[in-house]
C-alpha cells in the first residue's frame, strides 16, 4: 500500500479496529488450563506464544482451540505424545515479546510457535517497525534457544475471512496483512531454524461465529504438516541407536 495513502487512512482504520474489537468482548474463550499436557516422559514439547489464534477465541476449552488441535494433529502424524503449553494474551505484540519469552524455560521446548499480526494488520502498523521488531525477536530466539529448537511463525490469516472484519476497511487491512506476511516470510528465510507458516482461511467458516473448533482443526493440521518432520528429525538425532558406529 502506498505510504501516503496508509498515513491518510491510519486514524480512520484504527477507530474502526477499536470499535470491532469491542464487539469481540463477549466472544467465548477458553476457561480451562492453558496447557494440553501429556503423561509421557518422552513427549514432544511445544510452546505456543502470542495472541490471535493462540487465544482460542470462539471456543470454551483449549482442547478445542489451537493447542488441542495441534496436539491431536501432530500425534496422528508422528505417533508420539505431545505436550502443548500456551502463553497468550491480548497485550502481547512483536515489540514486547522478548521480555516475556526471556522469562520462559525455552530450552525445555522442542518447538516454539509464534502468532502475531492481526492487530498490526487492522491498525496499519508501520512495516519498517514490524521488520525491525521481527528481526530482533528471531535473533533473540536464535541466540537463546538450543540448536534443536525450531521456531514456527504463523502468518496473519486473511483478515476478511473473519466475519466481523469483512468490510471495505477490512479489505484495506487484508492488503496490509499480506504486506506484513511477505516481510515475515523473507525474514524467516534468513534464520535456519525459523519457518514461516501461512494461515489460510477455513474452507467453510461458520457465518454466525467469530471462530469455531473447525477453524482451529484446520490451522492445527496446517501447523502439524510443517512441524512433524522437524520433530521426527529431532527425535532421530537424540536416539543413540540411530548413531551407533558398528
Amino acid at each position: 500500500m502506498h505510504i501516503f495513502i496508509r498515513w491518510a487512512l491510519v486514524p480512520l482504520i484504527r477507530v474502526w479496529s477499536l470499535i470491532v474489537e469491542r464487539r469481540l468482548a463477549d466472544v467465548p474463550r477458553p476457561a480451562d488450563e492453558s496447557r494440553v499436557p501429556s503423561s509421557e516422559m518422552d513427549c514432544d514439547r511445544v510452546l505456543i506464544f502470542g495472541r490471535g489464534p493462540a487465544l482460542g477465541l470462539g471456543v470454551l476449552s483449549h482442547k478445542l482451540a489451537l493447542s488441542g488441535s495441534l496436539a491431536r494433529a501432530l500425534f496422528l502424524r508422528t505417533g508420539h505424545a505431545i505436550d502443548v503449553t500456551v502463553v497468550a494474551d491480548s497485550t502481547i505484540a512483536v515489540g514486547s515479546a522478548i521480555p516475556r519469552l526471556a522469562s520462559l524455560p525455552l530450552a525445555s521446548s522442542d518447538a516454539i510457535v509464534l502468532t502475531f499480526g492481526a492487530k498490526d494488520a487492522t491498525t496499519l502498523a508501520d512495516p519498517g517497525r514490524w521488520d525491525r521488531q521481527m528481526r530482533a525477536l528471531l535473533r533473540f530466539l536464535d541466540d537463546d534457544c538450543p540448536d534443536s529448537v525450531h521456531i514456527f511463525l504463523l502468518g496473519i490469516q486473511p483478515v476478511r475471512s473473519i466475519s466481523v472484519f469483512n468490510s471495505p476497511l477490512g479489505a484495506i487491512a487484508d492488503l496490509h496483512a499480506r504486506e506484513l506476511n511477505a516481510a515475515t516470510e523473507k525474514i524467516c528465510a534468513e534464520f535456519s531454524r525459523a519457518l514461516f507458516v501461512p494461515l489460510t482461511a477455513v474452507p467453510h467458516p461458520s457465518p454466525d461465529r467469530f471462530r469455531s473448533a473447525a477453524d482451529y482443526r484446520h490451522w492445527g493440521e496446517i501447523l502439524a504438516a510443517q512441524m512433524s518432520s522437524h520433530l521426527e528429525g529431532k527425535r532421530q538425532y537424540a536416539d543413540p541407536a540411530e548413531h551407533t558406529v558398528p
